[in-house]
């Protein structure tokens, strides 16, 4: 899954794990929002905190958690027509969720266009 996380990173942040987005909301790398770091701590019980979005270290491990935990579940729930590459980039973009909503399409398409370049 190497491959996914650095297309995302590089469709996110283009590699800056300084990156700032949604008007201050999403930072660093992977353009992590404060409600993933509170998911993950939630979840897994663990104590990251919001500035730890800016290491580029932690922010990897936020995504692993956080794609880890809802993948399962969203082929569970019905997303079993896609590959799981396709449904972790759409949770990544638009929430547990985001696997069914069509505003996340063009961003799957950003990302396999990375991933499928040979970069």
């Amino acid at each position: 899954m190497i491959h996914l996380l650095l297309a995302i990173a590089f469709v996110e942040s283009s590699f800056n794990p300084m990156a700032l987005g949604d008007n201050g909301e999403a930072l660093g790398l992977l353009q992590i929002h404060k409600v993933v770091v509170d998911d993950v701590n939630r979840i897994y019980g663990k104590d990251f905190k919001y500035h730890d979005r800016l290491d580029p270290f932690k922010s990897m491990r936020i995504f692993d958690l956080y794609t880890k935990h809802w993948l399962p579940k969203a082929k569970r729930n019905g997303a079993t027509d896609m590959m799981d590459e396709e449904i972790i980039a759409r949770i990544w973009n638009g929430g547990p969720n985001g696997w069914k909503k069509d505003s996340t399409i063009d961003y799957w398409h950003k990302v396999a266009k990375y991933l499928h370049s040979g970069r």
